[in-house]
């Protein structure tokens, strides 16, 4: 410790009235350190008449004041200067300015001793101004007082004697609540519910239909943009009980700062009951919007976002194009949480993977035709979103990770050889060929199915696989099969084998053509002769 450091010690110890005079004359040097250690000492005195100084020259070194009495941690330690401001508080007897510069005084050296005391003058004081600080300052000096509850780790110790506190106060609070009408002081409304934690038996009480105070509360909850307010209304998502209006402020409140904390709610793990009350009561307003939606937020929001989706609405293709779109803008998390976000996605229909297809195709089809006539032609987005979801879902069958490709196969289950051969020949041909196409990409039994639908008992089901493997260019590696069909089978099948032979390209298909030609005269030959000549070769 210097000589300086002993001076000042020395100072701020001796209760002799000229220590304190010299530190008050320090405090007017123009050197700002000499200001500050001054003023941290006076503050520290058990000398009232310095003290009454310090608070009388408030506005005059608030800034050098409030710095000299910050430590290392960005804390205030206000020393005998805080007590006393607090008791000269509670005291009373002084007029308007004095009390708006205690108050003040208190708020900045967050004194919350003085709570009850500005709790009482926020609703009692006859001085509106007195009122209206008190409980914005009331409000302030709360909201450290709830963090070590509604953020507590499992295993971290709470202090009793912290708790005890909180909920002194908040007893105070909530009768202040109950009083409502009288002092209509809507930040001691504030601090009630910034103070509370979800298990407070009081919040519970005050919230419930029978209490008179429900209404004003969430009223509050409704329109307040307090940070502590907006985590106590978004944190009910996590809760195993929910009465109806507070699930109604939940679902319609749609502000931005209120979304923000919902997210923050949900996270990137929702817990079991978040899941349940998000797949009970359905997807908040303040989260619609989708992918476009999604993409406006910052990415650290797209797990939230996906998981709050693909639990709301499982049976929606949006949820899918909001995965999509996570793991496109990438991030640490995104390959877990798009593989469990995809794993709750109901898997689409074929019927409506071959409606997106169909409505593709058709779109295309209009363009060409506006295109041949010099003619304008608005694509409409939805439809090449859909066809942009079927592609995305299939590049994701072959991504690095297992889990994930699993889950996008999974919704692909319906898209299946089984599935589509028997509705396959009332396709349109375009639709079938880009089915077909997909098909071989995610269905890996495609070609056994086909083989087997070749020697299918059912004439019918041999003539679909017949179609189908035509549609998908397979023919030449069909060549038994279709041999066996053209030589043996009905005569409708023999001639529909012909006719598919002329698609095929490889030698063995040309022989099998040639030997039909080489059969005598009937419409199988004639249909031989024609796929020769269809693929420019002569019988």
């Amino acid at each position: 410790m210097s000589s300086l450091d002993v001076t000042f010690e020395i100072l701020k110890k001796n209760t002799s009235p000229c220590a304190g005079e010299v530190l008050q004359l320090g405090a007017a040097s123009g050197d700002r350190s000499t200001r500050e250690r001054c003023l941290h000492a006076m503050a520290h005195r058990r000398d009232f008449k310095t003290l009454n100084w310090l608070i009388n020259r408030f506005e005059k070194y608030h800034d050098d004041l409030l710095s000299a009495l910050t430590t290392s941690k960005v804390e205030i330690d206000a020393g005998c200067l805080g007590s006393v401001v607090t008791k000269q508080l509670a005291k009373g007897g002084w007029n308007q300015s004095v009390g708006l510069r205690l108050i003040e005084m208190i708020d900045c050296f967050n004194q919350t001793a003085a709570l009850e005391t500005l709790i009482d003058l926020a609703q009692h004081h006859e001085d509106s101004l007195i009122r209206a600080a008190s409980g914005e300052v009331t409000l302030s000096l709360v909201c450290p007082l709830s963090k070590p509850i509604r953020q507590r780790v499992p295993g971290n110790r709470i202090y009793p004697e912290a708790e005890r506190f909180r909920q002194r106060i908040t007893e105070q609070l909530a009768a202040a609540v109950e009083r409502h009408n009288a002092h209509r002081n809507n930040d001691l409304l504030d601090a009630f519910l910034v103070i509370s934690d979800w298990n407070d038996a009081l919040l519970q009480r005050l919230l419930s239909d029978e209490s008179t105070t429900q209404e004003s509360l969430l009223r509050r909850m409704r329109t307040s943009e307090h940070q502590a307010v907006l985590q106590l209304l978004s944190g009910f998502i996590r809760r195993r009980k929910i009465s109806g209006p507070m699930v109604g402020l939940i679902l319609r409140r749609h502000d931005a700062m209120f979304c923000e904390a919902l997210l923050d709610a949900i996270g990137e793990s929702p817990t079991p009951v978040t899941s349940i009350n998000l797949r009970e009561y359905g997807l908040p307003d303040c989260l619609r919007g989708g992918e476009s939606f999604m993409r406006s937020l910052g990415s650290d929001r797209d797990a939230a976002m996906c998981n709050a989706y693909s639990i709301a609405m499982p049976h929606e293709s949006e949820s899918v194009h909001m995965v999509l779109a996570m793991l496109e803008r990438g991030g640490e998390q995104s390959v877990r949480v798009a593989e469990v976000c995809l794993k709750r996605i109901e898997p689409p229909s074929l019927a409506d993977w071959i409606a997106d297809l169909q409505a593709a195709s058709d779109q295309q089809t209009a363009l060409d035709q506006a295109s041949e006539n010099s003619q304008a032609y608005q694509r409409v987005p939805e439809i090449d979103r859909q066809i942009d979801l079927l592609n995305g879902l299939v590049e994701l069958c072959d991504h690095e990770s297992t889990s994930l490709a699993h889950a996008a196969q999974a919704l692909l289950v319906h898209l299946n050889t089984h599935e589509t051969l028997p509705i396959f020949a009332e396709l349109t041909p375009g639709v079938g060929r880009r089915l077909g196409r997909i098909l071989m990409q995610v269905d890996s039994s495609t070609l056994d199915v086909i083989r087997h639908g070749l020697r299918h008992a059912v004439m019918q089901n041999r003539l679909d696989a017949i179609a189908f493997a035509e549609s998908l260019g397979l023919i030449d590696l069909m060549i038994d099969p279709l041999r066996t069909i053209a030589e043996t089978d009905h005569q409708v099948a023999k001639l529909r084998a012909a006719q598919a032979l002329a698609h095929g390209t490889g030698t063995q298909s040309e022989t099998v053509l040639r030997e039909l030609c080489a059969v005598p005269t009937g419409s199988v030959r004639d249909a031989a002769l024609a796929a020769m000549k269809e693929r420019g070769l002569v019988a």
